[in-house]
């Protein structure tokens, strides 16, 4: 039954690091981190120190070897932005957000990570998302707040 159960804990902390290396996401990386220790734990606990060594030198290679076919398979290249900025502030950008108000909706027209570029009524923005959450492009968004040069926007939850 013990082994039994320290299979599934590493079972899981595989997914989990496989889940980790798609989505990009930390907390998947933290879930197979926990689940991986008390695996070897529950190794060292019930099998001795011989066992949790081997299972833990296992474990280590999976993970490293994980990570680098992460590296090497530029699964990492969804989450970058392609686009470059070109704007500066100037006066004419101050003019034009003058006529922008909280509660504004427009739509993303770069993924914003956490910055980007938004179309409010045809003119496009920099912004910033609240939070720093990352939106991706063609979603609906609402201004939040203005802060002097800042403009700062969330998601509008679809219902």
């Amino acid at each position: 039954m013990e082994l039994f159960l320290i299979g599934i804990l590493f079972f899981f902390a595989m997914i989990t690091l496989i889940i980790e290396i798609l989505s990009g996401t930390i907390k998947f990386g933290v879930i197979s981190l926990f689940l991986t220790l008390l695996g070897t734990a529950l190794t060292y606990f019930f099998f001795g120190i011989d066992a949790s060594m081997w299972t833990l030198s296992i474990a280590f290679v999976f993970n490293i070897g994980a990570i680098t076919y992460s590296v090497r398979s530029k699964s990492w290249e969804k989450f970058s932005q392609k686009q470059m900025i070109e704007s500066k502030h100037d006066d004419k950008e101050s003019e034009r957000k003058l006529f922008l108000y909280p509660e504004q909706r427009g739509k993303t027209i770069s993924s914003l990570r956490p910055n980007g570029r938004v179309s409010f009524d045809g003119e496009i923005f920099e912004v910033r998302s609240v939070n720093g959450q990352f939106i991706d492009t063609g979603k609906e968004i609402m201004i939040i707040k203005i802060e002097s040069a800042k403009i700062y926007v969330a998601e509008i939850p679809l219902f």
